[in-house]
């Protein structure tokens, strides 16, 4: 068959992304039914710790251990791919830096709000360069399989995604002001703004979301049309 590494890669990839998918929504609805249990502990209060509090604690441990593998399954297809397409290896050293501004911004958290706001604005542009070059791979595999529909569809996503994360950068960038601009962001007039942003800044991101499993869903049924066989992971 025609590039093996890439369709295992890709394989794998998109399964991360389901997984990823799947753990988000769980923390989401754990946050909604339990909520009230999560805010009695954040205070003390020593009565929150029930059956309620338990269930938050085992369902996002597991939400997390989700999200967790899924981190690395994707880290493992986009090394696997990239034996067969250059432009993963260039997502691979972009998903590095990620990880380094992410940890930059988890250790700047409690110290400096501006750092940890900008390691965000950071993390954003890495991400896109991530999903721009995975997509990029995607096209130049079609290109030498003779998938018109694929580099077609590979194009639209690459303008939408630029699109979708130029807003969300331009959005994080806001929130930073705001908390340059005030002492206290979460107060007052600043803090409802502020949270409009996130939750607006959370919308894009669904969106450019399902873009993105859309393509990976293509390129993985158009790798799997090279396939005589089922292949392992």
């Amino acid at each position: 068959m025609q590039f093996p590494n890439a369709y295992r890669g890709i394989r794998k990839i998109f399964t991360a992304e389901i997984l990823t998918m799947i753990s988000g929504i769980i923390l989401v609805l754990t946050l909604i039914f339990f909520g009230d249990a999560l805010s009695g502990i954040a205070a003390g209060d020593a009565s929150a710790m029930t059956g309620e509090a338990f269930a938050f604690v085992y369902v996002g441990g597991f939400a997390s251990l989700l999200a967790i593998a899924a981190f690395f399954m994707n880290i493992s297809g986009i090394s696997r791919a990239s034996k067969d397409e250059e432009s993963f290896k260039r997502a691979m050293i972009w998903l590095i830096i990620e990880i380094i501004a992410s940890l930059v911004g988890s250790a700047a958290q409690s110290t400096s709000e501006i750092m940890a706001s900008s390691a965000g604005v950071i993390g954003s542009l890495c991400e896109y360069m991530i999903n721009y070059n995975i997509v990029t791979g995607i096209i130049r595999l079609a290109e030498q399989l003779d998938r018109e529909d694929v580099i077609r569809f590979g194009q639209k996503t690459i303008r939408l995604l630029t699109i979708v994360y130029a807003v969300v950068i331009f959005i994080e960038i806001l929130t930073t002001v705001f908390a340059i601009a005030v002492k206290n962001p979460s107060a007052g007039a600043a803090g409802t703004i502020a949270a409009v942003i996130a939750i607006a800044a959370g919308i894009i991101t669904v969106a450019a979301y399902i873009i993105y499993l859309r393509v990976l869903a293509k390129a993985k049924k158009m790798l799997e049309e090279q396939v005589p066989a089922p292949l392992d992971f």
